[in-house]
């Protein structure tokens, strides 16, 4: 967990990746952000993995799970990282996919910065409104399905307070619609959701089984962008200077 000051006022962060892939890999996430942020928590998810794997952790900062089927069961996850969330008790919770990578030094300050200015209780790379029959990226579009938000789920930050009662909220549905139920059971809470002013939606978007490409993350660190997704080959990330 980390430790930081605005105005005053001590705050305590909690960032986290949830992971699924290989361990070198895993180990990969955690040492690259372990150079931006202090602390950095992975959840690694064993779900189609030996479970002999969880033998090979020899980081305390990486954290085995094991939910079947977890790309449709965020809620399962949630639910096992909540666990660690509870304890620690932190102000601000960031979470993170296996994917998706901080790039600039200041983007946890400046982000929490800006929401404990403007009083924000969850911060989304994105928010596109008005989605009555959303053409998303993954699923066909569903007549019936009315939403006030969509975002992704990752590359947000929670206050403790809109966590928790998201968590409260939460049945089983199908993945992608954690994208649209989150912001909007978020904003018709009352609670204050916005988009990110460190994200540039167009290096943190949707693009199904692809990455960014060389020329997308070179753009994205000339204008300073906080974080970026996907990026499905690791090996690009050599552009960015740690």
């Amino acid at each position: 967990m980390n430790e930081i000051e605005v105005d005053g006022k001590k705050l305590k962060i909690v960032t986290t990746i949830l992971h699924h892939r290989s361990y070198d890999e895993v180990k990969f996430q955690y040492d690259w952000h372990k150079n931006f942020v202090s602390n950095p928590r992975i959840y690694w998810n064993l779900e189609k993995l030996p479970p002999q794997f969880e033998n090979m952790i020899d980081n305390e900062h990486i954290f085995p799970i094991n939910v079947q089927d977890g790309r449709k069961a965020i809620d399962k996850i949630f639910s096992n990282s909540i666990i660690y969330f509870q304890t620690d008790d932190p102000d601000y919770y960031i979470f993170f996919g296996w994917d998706a990578f901080i790039i600039r030094k200041d983007f946890e300050i400046k982000s929490i910065e800006y929401m404990e200015k403007h009083r924000i209780m969850a911060l989304f790379p994105f928010l596109d409104s008005k989605w009555s029959a959303p053409k998303h990226p993954f699923v066909q579009p569903m007549q019936d399905l009315v939403a006030k938000y969509w975002a992704l789920v990752e590359g947000i930050i929670f206050h403790k307070k809109a966590l928790k009662y998201y968590y409260e909220s939460m049945f089983h549905p199908p993945f992608f619609w954690h994208e649209i139920r989150m912001p909007t059971i978020l904003a018709q809470a009352g609670f204050h959701i916005t988009a990110n002013p460190f994200l540039d939606e167009r290096f943190f978007k949707h693009i199904k089984d692809k990455s960014l490409t060389e020329k997308q993350i070179k753009e994205a660190i000339k204008i300073e962008s906080g974080a970026i997704h996907p990026v499905k080959d690791y090996k690009l990330l050599d552009l960015v200077k740690r």
